[in-house]
């Protein structure tokens, strides 16, 4: 989602919406106006994200104009959960600049923690739902923050877990089938989808399945 409006610059952020939720949502948006004015040259050393050179940092000018701006870009980072490029920004201004605000790495710290600790809730519920796909991309970018083994090992084992019990519920079936007994292979296949709603295998064994047409005895009257 993408916030625009006169006099600010764009915001985003990345949100799910889940079947039945209901979503309240807000971006902070920081006016242009708001971040220092930097020159062409100091520009081109933050776009480029290079160390400061030596004649930046020894001006008081150019100094203070990238130290202002290295702390609304860093809180700008926060607000968008954006904490690598956060972190950048602080290496900025304690290395290069020999700005080095406490509050700041803490603060960082606290919603960094917050925010893996709401992630990984969401991907436990991913997981349990079985919808893999979009836990792996979660867990990608919960990973792009730094190694997530516990996640990652949770993910990998109820993948194979849910892999096993398909495997199974089909090989039930087929045993079931192939002596004969097609009412029981029918029934087994229709339990075995039953858990698990979202598997496309177990639907399609479902819906291809041919069962034998029930016999009937017709008597014709004679005479």
């Amino acid at each position: 989602m993408t916030a625009t409006s006169d006099g600010f610059p764009p915001a985003t952020e990345t949100i799910e919406i889940k079947p039945g939720d209901n979503l309240k949502e807000s971006i902070d948006l920081v006016k242009e106006s708001a971040i220092h004015p930097l020159s062409p040259d100091q520009l081109a050393v933050v776009d480029s994200d290079q160390p400061i050179p030596d004649a930046m940092k020894q001006n008081d000018a150019a100094k203070t104009a990238l130290t202002n701006y290295y702390q609304q870009t860093f809180q700008g980072y926060l607000q968008m959960k954006e904490f690598k490029l956060a972190e950048s920004q602080l290496h900025h201004l304690s290395g290069d600049l020999g700005v080095t605000p406490a509050d700041d790495q803490k603060q960082l710290d606290q919603l960094q923690t917050e925010w893996l600790a709401e992630e990984k809730t969401n991907l436990d519920q991913l997981i349990q739902q079985e919808r893999f796909t979009e836990a792996d991309t979660m867990l990608a970018d919960m990973e792009a923050h730094g190694p997530q083994p516990e996640m990652r090992d949770a993910l990998t084992k109820a993948e194979a877990d849910h892999e096993a019990a398909v495997d199974q519920g089909l090989s039930d079936a087929d045993a079931l089938e192939a002596s004969g007994n097609e009412a029981g292979a029918y029934q087994s296949i229709v339990a075995a989808a039953a858990l698990d709603k979202i598997e496309p295998r177990l639907a399609l064994r479902v819906a291809t399945m041919e069962l034998p047409m029930p016999s009937r005895t017709i008597a014709l009257p004679t005479g």
